[in-house]
């Protein structure tokens, strides 16, 4: 059962009273409240020169003592903080419930991760998580996100850290409110997409606004109202099934093991691993995800290739630049006589098939050669001449790659997020493993698609959270269906597309 929380505060309460903030809160159809604190604190200065010291012994090399202590010993003041915040509570009521708010470092350079301390917060009671990963991210363009990526991102945490025994919050933050500064529609189209992929418990609806009077900002509020019935037919039509697509291999606590600088990656920045560039261009593209399981076939970008397992490879792998030097330190052959230096992409990349010209934006690609029987099916002119861009291959053992000649560490990533690439994704996911994607959907930017299955049917929901319209458009299908309904879109069904 997808439960709505509301986080208040305080002083809120205080100033306008409970009955008015109460009144507010139903509105929500709120079944727990969670108190805000009135302010925040840290030295961010402290941190950063404590992080300066010993940066060029953890972020040098491959894995190295330095790195594994610090680790370690972030680890071991979160426990240690966890279990004093349990005591204290436990010394006035054990039945109380206290839970973890995941960060970006949570699964990771902590030393722990966020169903670790649940547990340890939650003592005899059952420990709860909030995931990290917020609409308001998407409408200040925090980290580069899109709508389409925050919900992707809680989807990856929730596979990390989802099972029985804990229970999980998305982060509905819509911060700093009102609608001004975050619309209400990233709010909502946030909770209808966590609650069809059903990878939390519920969603922490930051509903309310913080700073002004309950009554000044009813736009949340009423905007939850006007979509009941929906949240009604997305839990019936979603429900009961599980989510099918492109296998995304995200690996949490991948900083022990990265190797810094490499040929490929001259980068040591971390800050941006944490995202899923391999998510966020497969949901930009209208290309639907699963986090778990096989998928029609997957994908590893950059350090996420160092952990991948055997059966990964199974159904085929899109990977980048620098997993395929990852992969090929491994013994692995993915079709690359030599990976050579760094060099700027040209203007254009030029997709062989139908003779098109995409821009770019001069991301840096690698001077490779490639073996026999390497399919180019991209390439751009630079410095060195012209540069396969993306290619395929099947290597000896039968497995079969589609590899993108970019670094996708690097802030630029249009290359990655425009119709060509989408087309690309579709037709040789066919290729990598013989099977098709479970729905797709050519031409519409941030066309978000979300497909889930069980043995008789297919849910398949679409967002659009892209400033135009979807224009027109054609639901690409696995095989033929012999009937279909709607829930707030119409349509046709034509054997194997809807249109």
């Amino acid at each position: 059962m997808y439960k709505i929380s509301v986080p208040v505060m305080n002083a809120n309460v205080t100033r306008c009273g409970r009955e008015k903030v109460l009144k507010e809160l139903k509105r929500f159809d709120t079944e727990r409240v969670f108190l805000a604190l009135d302010r925040y604190e840290a030295d961010k200065e402290k941190r950063w020169r404590v992080m300066g010291e010993i940066c060029g012994h953890i972020l040098n090399g491959g894995k190295n003592k330095y790195r594994d202590a610090y680790i370690k010993a972030n680890g071991d003041a979160f426990r240690a903080f966890a279990a004093e915040m349990r005591k204290a509570v436990d010394s006035v009521n054990p039945e109380i419930r206290l839970g973890a708010c995941a960060c970006l470092t949570s699964w990771d350079i902590d030393g722990t991760d966020a169903a670790e301390l649940a547990g340890i917060l939650a003592g005899n009671t059952r420990p709860f998580a909030r995931l990290i990963g917020a609409p308001y991210w998407a409408a200040k363009g925090e980290w580069g996100s899109k709508l389409q990526d925050v919900i992707e991102l809680e989807r990856m945490e929730s596979s990390w850290t989802k099972s029985e025994n804990i229970e999980l919050f998305a982060e509905g933050d819509s911060y700093p409110r009102p609608r001004t500064r975050c619309p209400a529609s990233y709010l909502e189209g946030f909770d209808m997409a966590i609650r069809a992929s059903g990878c939390t418990d519920g969603i922490l609806k930051y509903g309310m606004d913080y700073s002004s009077n309950t009554d000044y900002e009813t736009g949340y509020a009423a905007f939850h109202e006007r979509n009941r019935e929906l949240y009604g037919g997305i839990d019936r039509l979603f429900g009961d099934k599980n989510c099918c697509g492109v296998r995304v291999y995200e690996t949490p606590a991948k900083l022990a093991d990265t190797v810094m600088p490499t040929a490929v990656n001259k980068n040591i920045n971390i800050e941006y691993m944490f995202f899923s560039k391999a998510a966020r261009s497969l949901a930009y593209n209208s290309v639907p995800t699963v986090y778990v399981g096989q998928g029609v076939c997957g994908i590893a970008f950059d350090e996420n290739a160092r952990h991948l397992p055997a059966e990964a490879f199974k159904n085929g792998l899109i990977i980048d630049i620098a997993a395929a030097e990852i992969l090929m330190s491994r013994g692995i052959d993915v079709g690359i006589e030599k990976i050579g230096e760094p060099v700027t992409a040209g203007t254009c990349e030029h997709f062989i098939n139908d003779d098109n010209y995409i821009l770019s934006d001069g991301v840096p690609v690698c001077d490779i050669r490639l073996k026999n029987g390497a399919l180019i099916l991209s390439d751009t002119e630079t410095s060195h001449g012209i540069i396969p861009m993306s290619f395929r291959y099947e290597n000896g053992n039968g497995n079969r790659f589609l590899i993108l000649n970019v670094n996708t560490r690097s802030d630029m990533d249009n290359v990655l997020k425009h119709y060509a690439r989408s087309r690309q994704y579709a037709e040789n996911v066919q290729w990598l493993s013989g099977n098709k994607l479970p729905a797709y959907v050519y031409g519409n930017p941030e066309l978000y698609v979300l497909c889930k299955k069980n043995e008789n049917t297919m849910a398949v929901g679409l967002w659009n959270f892209f400033a135009d319209i979807a224009i027109e458009p054609v639901v690409e299908l696995d095989g033929e269906y012999s009937d279909i309904s709607f829930l707030n879109c119409s349509g046709e069904l034509c054997g194997d597309m809807v249109r």
